[in-house]
């Protein structure tokens, strides 16, 4: 099982490059009526979700105070471009914080999954640490991919699967 999450985790990780690797410098903070979480905001919330996956399974946190407050949950997205690093500087760090996630998810065993959620909200449904970082790794990453799209498409930007549909057609 942990192949299959780990193979789908890398999946989406080729898709957020689909979504934003065209997406140019000044428009990263842009927000779109009814679309205030940015893709810059996305990409730094995805960061901090993947430290907290990292960290559950006994890795160390690989952020700063700083970078988590601007985006955890309950913080606030602006449009200002200035007050976030730069899409280089946001992906690096996620890649950074991404291969930390993996790497701890590949050592636990089942002593370490069977830890309990210490989350008061989701260990509710997801009471132990395997459940829990399935989720993170897999839906709530999925979740905020499918944000972006969404802003994409509400900034008239093509679909980013678009250019893999015409390519399997093609085949």
């Amino acid at each position: 099982m942990k192949q299959a999450v780990l193979q789908t985790f890398h999946f989406q990780r080729s898709y957020l490059g689909l979504l934003v690797d065209d997406i140019p410098e000044d428009a990263m903070t842009a927000q779109p009526k009814g679309l205030p979480n940015h893709p810059a905001w996305q990409i730094g919330h995805l960061t901090i979700a993947l430290d907290g996956v990292a960290t559950l399974l006994g890795a160390p946190s690989l952020l700063d105070d700083a970078f988590k407050a601007k985006f955890d949950i309950g913080s606030t997205p602006t449009g200002d471009r200035g007050a976030y690093p730069s899409k280089a500087e946001l992906l690096a760090t996620h890649d950074r914080v991404r291969a930390a996630a993996v790497a701890a998810f590949e050592r636990a065993d089942d002593a370490v999954f069977a830890k309990p959620n210490p989350g008061p909200v989701l260990s509710q449904g997801l009471p132990t640490l395997a459940p829990m970082s399935a989720f993170m790794m897999l839906s709530h990453e999925s979740s905020h991919l499918g944000q972006i799209s969404v802003w994409r498409q509400a900034q008239g930007m093509r679909p980013a699967l678009e250019a893999i549909f015409k390519q399997a057609a093609n085949a």
